[in-house]
């Protein structure tokens, strides 16, 4: 028998323990306790397979050479340690999971810096409540209020200007007809898969009698 006795586990439990976040601590605890369940289950089994007498065997057993064949196919076998297949795979996963963290952090560093530049701007001006309507025309001009270009009713709220019901219904009428279509065009694609299906099984039938039709020419033909 070719094996070989796992003494100590390969992972830096130490390492893998200052990367897991705090509120998966405890699964991490129970990870690494069948873990070393485990290892200890392995530590407890022999390197090597136990010995037989078969000398005893060979004196109570009268069929010649079964004994014999026996030890000799014992003394064959052989548990190889397992190949490492998957370790490959980890590593790809490894390389695109970084990718991913790379991407992550560099479109993160791209809105913190955005948002830096926001806060230094809010910072740079006249705080909210003390400002003038006209220094929040200046500083916020796509939100304030602006009676000449883009004049509207106090209290200067959407739902309360002239139109708003309207345009909202057209918006609702827009998006319930764009769900009916929807709806509709996925009917008609489980209508078609249907009248397939049913024409795939018709042929099929129609396949299997011809196919026994011919048969039956064949045996007459024969005959």
């Amino acid at each position: 028998m070719s094996g070989k006795k796992v003494f100590k586990s390969s992972i830096n439990w130490l390492e893998l323990a200052s990367l897991v976040p705090e509120h998966q601590k405890s699964l991490f605890v129970t990870f690494k306790s069948k873990s070393d369940a485990y290892l200890r289950k392995v530590q407890s089994l022999p390197e090597t397979l136990p010995k037989i007498d078969f000398s005893y065997y060979k004196k109570g057993i009268a069929i010649p050479g079964l004994v014999d064949d026996f030890e000799k196919q014992y003394g064959e076998i052989k548990i190889p340690y397992p190949e490492d297949n998957v370790s490959k795979d980890i590593d790809e996963l490894e390389k695109e999971i970084r990718q991913d963290m790379e991407k992550f952090k560099k479109e993160s560093d791209a809105r913190i810096a955005e948002y830096k530049k926001h806060l230094a701007h809010l910072n740079s001006i006249v705080p909210y409540h003390q400002m003038s309507m006209e220094e929040y025309r200046d500083a916020f001009p796509e939100s304030a209020i602006d009676p000449i270009n883009r004049p509207t009713f106090w209290p200067h709220k959407p739902e309360d200007q002239i139109g708003y019901e309207q345009k909202l219904a057209a918006e609702r009428a827009a998006a319930e007809a764009a769900q009916a279509a929807a709806k509709a065009k996925q009917e008609a694609a489980v209508q078609e898969a249907k009248a397939k299906q049913k024409q795939k099984e018709k042929k099929e039938i129609e396949d299997k009698k011809a196919k026994k039709e011919e048969k039956k020419d064949t045996k007459d033909k024969k005959k």
